[in-house]
């Protein structure tokens, strides 16, 4: 689970893709305190044959530092 408090995810559909369709996810850090937040980010895969069986998964990295306005 992604924590809210530190990163804001924008333009991903509600529902699923065809297959083959194509959209945008904008991931945005928002540290609202010092220190590091890490979170993943798994997008499932369950009808293209041609993508990764498991999906994909990442590693997602925000950095709240010192003298940083907090969002």
């Amino acid at each position: 689970m992604i924590p809210l408090n530190f990163f804001d995810i924008t333009g991903f559909p509600v529902s699923s893709l065809a297959v083959g369709a194509e959209t945008f996810l904008v991931i945005q850090c928002n540290p609202t305190q010092t220190g590091s937040e890490v979170a993943t980010l798994v997008i499932e895969n369950t009808n293209d044959p041609a993508q990764p069986a498991g999906g994909f998964t990442y590693t997602l990295e925000c950095d709240g530092g010192e003298g940083q306005s907090p969002a």
